[in-house]
């Protein structure tokens, strides 16, 4: 792809951070308003799931969260990377390599060049021929019995691209428990069996959650239309 005349000739000049470590420095408001609700609701921990390279929880340590997290994450090389980001972190654990479903048992996953696609559906008219992997499954409930884990009030993350469902199907002890929820609906449907985000948050409702904020998945703005939204969801909202 051709760099802009900015990247390629007036960036190399300006002496301020690149955008990476400018994110690290100042976290975006999306990002500290997510903490920020944490903090509101009382918070105390993080179920990921769906961890991939664990940009989930480095952008809440970006923000101030130093409470426990514990990540989950089927492919063996975003699983890899998860192992040495967390090596640094000694209050952010990463479970064995697994997929997090409705039963016990294994799962195929579509891998694409963009790991943070990845699911086991197809993406709707996609050309690309992703690469297949093959994983051990575990439902979230069963998964946490054993892992130890514990944490009085916790967030549920779920990044699973369209299998949201089934991770739910598989969680109700641990939906009990969460104090908020943290999930993509999709707006327009994406993977061949993604759940329409009226349905999505209609169920999540009914579980006793309700949506507080919204943000693009995309990471920076675009002109067009959605495709996706992050939704935080709580159980007691301030405002009700």
């Amino acid at each position: 792809m051709t760099k802009s005349f900015f990247r390629s000739h007036l960036r190399p000049l300006l002496p301020f951070p690149k955008r990476r470590t400018w994110l690290r420095w100042f976290p975006p408001y999306e990002t500290r308003n997510i903490v920020h609700l944490m903090a509101l609701h009382g918070v105390d921990g993080v179920i990921d799931v769906g961890g991939n390279q664990g940009q989930f929880i480095q952008k809440l340590r970006s923000a101030g969260f130093r409470g426990p997290a514990l990540s989950f994450e089927p492919l063996s090389s975003a699983h890899n990377t998860l192992e040495s980001k967390a090596a640094k972190d000694s209050n952010w654990r990463i479970a064995p390599r697994m997929a997090i479903g409705d039963r016990e048992g294994t799962l195929e996953i579509n891998i694409y060049e963009d790991t943070s696609l990845s699911s086991t559906y197809k993406i709707i008219g996609s050309s690309e021929e992703p690469e297949v992997e093959r994983s051990p499954m575990r439902r979230l409930d069963d998964a946490l019995d054993e892992s130890g884990f514990d944490c009085r009030k916790p967030l549920l993350k779920i990044d699973v691209q369209g299998f949201e469902d089934k991770v739910l199907d598989g969680a109700p002890e641990t939906l009990k428990r969460a104090e908020a929820l943290f999930l993509e609906v999709s707006l327009q449907p994406m993977y061949e069996q993604d759940t329409p985000y009226l349905e999505m948050l209609e169920r999540l409702r009914e579980l006793g959650f309700h949506a507080v904020f919204f943000t693009p998945v995309l990471n920076r703005k675009k002109l067009g239309e959605a495709i996706q939204l992050d939704a935080f969801l709580v159980r007691n909202p301030k405002g009700l």
